[in-house]
């Protein structure tokens, strides 16, 4: 009786493991599902709107700029992406690695005008 009881909870323990790391995967599972559909939607949006390309915030920050034009010194430029086009698509993974950190970059001319950019890409958190 004793050895069919150390059995019996052997197994009960085994399948508690067992079921527990299910549980983990599952869990595991459901983040990475998650996180993929985040990825869909972003990607969606960009799609509407190749602005987000450079930012989720970029047309928001792209119509303070606007609103805010007066404040500013010079024309701001940027991103510098919206300025770069390639003459083929098969310069582009080229292009990314080379200088794709640098596309959604802002240009501005002063110390002034650097830190007026600064607080809108605050505000947008960004």
């Amino acid at each position: 009786m004793k050895a069919e009881k150390g059995g019996l909870e052997s197994g009960l323990e085994k399948a508690k493991e067992e079921a527990d790391e299910i549980v983990s995967r599952n869990n595991d599972a459901k983040t990475n599902v998650s996180q993929l559909e985040g990825r869909v939607r972003a990607l969606r949006s960009q799609k509407d709107n190749n602005l987000k390309t450079f930012g989720e915030a970029i047309p928001e920050v792209l119509q303070a700029l606007a609103r805010e034009e007066k404040r500013f010194h010079h024309r701001v430029v940027g991103p510098v992406g919206r300025y770069v086009q390639l003459k083929e698509k098969k310069w582009s993974l080229a292009m990314n690695s080379i200088i794709g950190n640098l596309l959604p970059n802002f240009l501005v001319q002063d110390f002034h005008d650097a830190n007026l950019l600064k607080d809108i890409f605050r505000k947008y958190n960004w």
